[in-house]
């Protein structure tokens, strides 16, 4: 008896290992609403950026899921029409802060800057970096500055948009392009894979571009082939606009 009670106890704590996240569900009070939208927020950071001194807040629901590797240390949170995106230095962040979740942000001591066209919140960035923002350093941080809500999780449909219709107030947000096909000439006999850049275009000739990083888990997985759908959030840089798709589902076979 004494060797099974043994096992058992090897058992739980080798199941307890394998378990990567602190909680699965919300705990303590739902979070409150934001003090300001976030199109209100938007309007008050320049170009430049700027470091967040005043006591504000805003809330939204995270749009990203980081499990796959293509938003790795990043929370995309939407309402309605506006989105921005929160950078922390923590993992599995799909665990405690996942798709479809109603969060709070409190802006108070952070930094803000844009990046391809989004609207980037952090900490204040290196001198040097380059980067607009720097990230939260530890969960620890980020729960000072993000509370999640105990409500259900409800998903937020990507926004249907034409190509042509895209905006750069848009970038942040889930969006989802349809009646697109591969732009791209494979080489002869070679089905592209989705890591790296690759050309959608419709059927008036206007293109975007797709971008997955070679660490995604599915960043070795064949693009569709045929016309489809894209999902991803939305960037722009001076070569043109990019869906960033969150997960192999956010691209779908012929429509």
């Amino acid at each position: 008896m004494r060797h099974i009670r043994n096992w058992c106890g090897l058992l739980l704590l080798l199941l307890a290992g394998c378990y990567d996240s602190s909680f699965g569900e919300a705990d303590g009070e739902t979070a409150r609403p934001g003090t300001i939208s976030i199109g209100a927020f938007k309007a008050m950071v320049p170009t430049e950026g700027c470091a967040l001194g005043e006591e504000m807040s805003i809330s939204g629901t995270v749009t990203t899921d980081d499990h796959t590797g293509n938003f790795r240390h990043r929370i995309a949170i939407e309402s309605r029409t506006e989105a921005l995106m929160l950078l922390a230095d923590v993992e599995h962040l799909h665990n405690d802060f996942p798709e479809g979740c109603v969060v709070t942000l409190h802006l108070n001591g952070l930094h803000a800057g844009w990046h391809n066209g989004v609207l980037q919140v952090g900490t204040t960035p290196q001198p040097g970096s380059g980067f607009p923002t720097g990230m939260l350093p530890s969960p620890a941080a980020l729960r000072l500055h993000l509370q999640r809500g105990t409500e259900h999780l409800q998903p937020l449909p990507p926004e249907r948009m034409d190509l042509g219709e895209l905006d750069r107030g848009d970038c942040g947000r889930l969006i989802r392009i349809d009646d697109v096909a591969l732009a791209d000439t494979p080489a002869e006999e070679e089905r592209p894979l989705w890591s790296g850049y690759h050309r959608f275009r419709d059927r008036r000739g206007n293109e975007i571009r797709s971008y997955v990083s070679p660490y995604a888990t599915f960043s070795q997985t064949p693009v569709p082939e045929g016309r489809c759908s894209i999902t991803g959030i939305l960037e722009q840089t001076p070569s043109g606009f990019i869906l960033k798709p969150r997960y192999e589902q956010d691209c779908t076979d012929s429509i």
